[in-house]
């Protein structure tokens, strides 16, 4: 049970953080069906009908119900556990790097947005560990708060 748990852990982290990398890369934005390309999404949020408000609002619900019982289960795993996912992250995010140098050098993207790029994993990666919290969706805005 707990080895699914974490291989699904792992498979949901790196789907995660590969398409934060990819969004964070570009400038480029996808907009979602039904909203205008200039909009923001928070204005958008103002313009759906109270039934979509609250399908919103309850699938939001329901994604900060699986994040702690995310955190819970992972506040329960061994120390030995844990780094193994740490150790899975480490060399994600040392490919990441990897690929941010290959596109940079084939002129892909600019050398400023890849040292960019890098700084913000590296400091990542250099906080990971010493954090204690599971690195899930890149850490920021998701990451549990305490």
């Amino acid at each position: 049970m707990k080895k699914k748990f974490v291989t699904s852990l792992v498979v949901l982290t790196l789907l995660c953080s590969v398409s934060a990398t990819a969004f964070a890369a570009t400038d480029n934005s996808v907009t979602p069906v039904g909203v205008s390309a200039s909009s923001e999404v928070g204005a958008n949020k103002k313009q759906l009908t109270p039934e979509q408000k609250a399908q919103f609002e309850a699938k939001r619900q329901e994604m900060m119900q699986k994040m702690q019982d995310a955190q819970k289960k992972w506040a329960a795993m061994t120390d030995a556990q844990k780094n193994e996912i740490y150790d899975l992250m480490d060399k994600q995010i040392d490919a990441k790097l990897q690929t941010i140098d290959k596109l940079s050098a084939s002129g892909v993207i600019d050398k400023d947005t890849a040292d960019k790029m890098k700084a913000k994993l590296t400091e990542r990666k250099a906080q990971m560990r010493t954090s204690g919290e599971m690195p899930m969706f890149g850490g920021g805005k998701w990451a549990h708060k305490k």
